[in-house]
């Protein structure tokens, strides 16, 4: 019908298919003392992108049509937009998945009024969107969580701390 929802949706695609490639690598590379928690956070966020990928890539074929996905362009879009979060960011599993997180989002605004103003936008589609966007703000929120200063991840190290907690214990016990 329209190649500008086409389009749209393929690079909305790509960031998304981005945005699983690097929670799932992230996920298995995190580290330090509160990896645990990162690794479980991590893996779902990748989860969580799965399955809005596989729901995005459905309705471009069903919208458009088998030849809208070429695994070749596919590749390198998902390709480009990685590299990119690399570039910005390094190799920071943290910063790479706020990142990727902030392009997605970034991503679904650009499609959704893009879409919407060249009058291509289903009911379904704009549900769709809608979905997507709800389930990537939870997974900033998440992340902006979990780097926030005061955490794990934003928490600058003071040795004399665990020190400092033990005498106040100690003093509360007396």
């Amino acid at each position: 019908m329209g190649k500008t929802r086409e389009l749209e949706l393929q690079n909305l695609l790509s960031v998304a298919q981005a945005s699983y490639l690097v929670y799932q690598v992230s996920h298995w590379k995190v580290k330090g003392d509160d990896y645990y928690g990162d690794h479980l956070l991590l893996q779902r966020l990748y989860e969580s992108a799965q399955d809005y990928v596989d729901q995005l890539g459905e309705r471009l074929v069903g919208l458009e049509s088998s030849g809208a996905i070429d695994v070749g362009k596919q590749a390198s879009g998902i390709a480009l937009v990685v590299n990119q979060v690399v570039k910005q960011v390094g190799e920071d599993p943290m910063k790479q998945s706020m990142k990727i997180t902030q392009e997605l989002l970034a991503e679904l605004q650009d499609a959704y009024k893009n879409i919407k103003s060249d009058d291509q936008m289903t009911l379904g589609l704009d549900d769709l969107v809608m979905s997507i966007s709800n389930t990537v703000e939870t997974n900033m929120y998440l992340l902006k969580q979990a780097t926030a200063p005061g955490s794990r991840h934003g928490a600058k190290k003071n040795p004399g701390t665990r020190r400092n907690a033990a005498q106040i214990k100690r003093r509360l016990m007396r």
